[in-house]
């Protein structure tokens, strides 16, 4: 069940001169007994950092707004960990393709890259840890997506250079 050319489209944000843009975000919070975390990473199409054009500082929020353009790669990871489980991640990885404006919204054309799944998924679905093996070039920025939603209430940019 691979999700390999699987098109979406992303809704981001632009600059006042139209230029498309994605906030690097997130964190860790508790709720209700566990502790959850997600965050988005934007890796270049070379796989390393780039620079903020703004910065945010509220907790598991937005850190840092990045230009995005096309090859750029975005990285989800999220996990929720119970006290009586390990934290495992669900890690998905797109590669901007072209951007969309519809409806006066401007949105990235995506198209999903990688996928790493938690144990759950595994068993239901059957996948693989990786859908396809982890490029080295983006070792680092997955590593920084998976440090930044395990950090309790985040407000610092994990994969920008500052």
């Amino acid at each position: 069940m691979s999700k390999k050319n699987l098109m979406v489209r992303m809704l981001i944000e632009t600059t006042e001169n139209g230029v498309p843009c994605l906030w690097e975000e997130g964190g860790m919070w508790e709720e209700g007994g566990s502790d959850r975390g997600e965050s988005t990473i934007i890796a270049g199409k070379d796989g390393r950092p780039k620079k903020p054009i703004r910065r945010g500082y509220l907790a598991n929020g937005e850190h840092a707004l990045l230009i995005l353009e096309p090859g750029d790669y975005i990285i989800n990871a999220s996990h929720r960990q119970n006290y009586c489980y390990l934290v495992d991640f669900t890690i998905e990885i797109y590669k901007v393709v072209d951007f969309e404006e519809i409806d006066g919204e401007t949105f990235a054309v995506v198209e999903f890259y990688n996928g790493k799944y938690d144990k759950y998924y595994q068993t239901i679905w059957g996948m693989p840890e990786w859908e396809e093996p982890l490029p080295s070039f983006l070792e680092d920025a997955v590593q920084a997506a998976m440090a930044k939603a395990t950090c309790y209430n985040c407000r610092e940019p994990y994969f920008a250079i500052i």
